[in-house]
Order: C-alpha cells, then sequence, then structure tokens
C-alpha cells in the first residue's frame, strides 16, 4: 500500500487506534495485519511509529508502546 492516499492512511490510524484502545493485552503486529490483509508488516509499523511520534509531539495523554512482542496504549512518563 505504498503511496496510499492520506485519507486511507487516516482511516487506517482510526482503526489502529481502535483496535489498541479496545484491547486489554498488547497487540501483535501480525494480529493487527490480520484487519489490513493489504499492507506489509513493515507498513503498518510505521503507521504505528508515526501515530506515536504524533501523539508525543503534541504532548497528548496517551503514547503507544512496543512491549511483550506487541503495542499498546499507555500514559507518559511525568
Amino acid at each position: 500500500m505504498n503511496g496510499e492516499n492520506p485519507v486511507v492512511q487516516d482511516n487506517t490510524k482510526s482503526v489502529i487506534e481502535a483496535l489498541l484502545f479496545s484491547s486489554d493485552k498488547p497487540l501483535m503486529l501480525e494480529q493487527i495485519r490480520g484487519v489490513f490483509e493489504d499492507f506489509e508488516p513493515s507498513e503498518l509499523r510505521a503507521i504505528i511509529e508515526q501515530l506515536s511520534a504524533e501523539y508525543e509531539k503534541i504532548n497528548r495523554g496517551v503514547r503507544i508502546i512496543e512491549i511483550a512482542g506487541g503495542f499498546r496504549w499507555s500514559a507518559p512518563r511525568i
């Protein structure tokens, strides 16, 4: 899905956020990829890293962290 348009990428980010929000444990990249079969794992990782950077840049009250081989929400260190 390289070169995807911004609207599709925003929708992808929204779905990833919803997946992370609804999970009670870290989500593995392959679990997330199960929803986005047209994406390569490296593309999904890049989107997750972009989301994480966006939250950090605007000093949001949540972060996406990689832990236990997966991704999850976390509060930033104070």
